[in-house]
């Protein structure tokens, strides 16, 4: 088993983060494999500009599932890793999908509707998110931040584009 702290830093970063990708990613994913009723966290409302606060893709149903499958994710990071603390998971999960609100309620009052591409906004909102939420327990180095930074905003162009080329997403971003 490996040791967290005897870990090269970049790799401590993709260990620390990959619960916020497994929350990010879970709603969306599961949406379309769950067959229950999801319901809208902003509950339809909508603001003075006429906009919904969140909109359809924020639901309650989204965020327990993205926080459980950013824990279960941890579970399985301790089983290599040791010295890899459980909260780090819920934090980095937790995190991910309230700076994925926020970004969408941004998007919302600069009038982006559901879907549209907000670069690089809709890359980062999770990670910026997840590092927040940890900053108490874990702070990167810049190294960290830039690394793990274009390292999510390659993925996340090239994940969507393969999607969209097997016909899995409707938009290639």
């Amino acid at each position: 088993m490996l040791d967290l702290m005897s870990l090269h830093p970049l790799i401590i970063i993709l260990v620390v983060i990959f619960p916020a990708y497994s929350a990010n990613f879970s709603p969306a994913f599961f949406s379309g494999i769950l067959r229950w009723k999801w319901h809208p966290l902003d509950r339809g409302k909508k603001l003075g500009d006429g906009e919904r606060v969140l909109g359809d893709g924020k639901t309650f149903e989204g965020i327990l599932v993205g926080v459980l499958l950013g824990v279960l994710t941890g579970l399985g990071i301790q089983q290599f890793i040791s010295g890899y603390p459980l909260f780090l998971a819920f934090l980095a999960a937790t995190g991910a999908l309230a700076g994925d609100a926020v970004e969408s309620f941004v998007k919302r009052r600069r009038g982006f509707k559901r879907g549209e591409m907000w670069f690089p906004a809709d890359q980062l909102d999770f990670v910026i998110g997840a590092l927040l939420f940890l900053s108490p327990f874990y702070l990167p180095g810049l190294a960290e931040i830039l690394f793990i930074t274009f390292l999510t905003i390659a993925a996340h162009l090239s994940l969507n584009l393969i999607g969209w080329l097997l016909g899995l997403k409707s938009v290639p971003w």
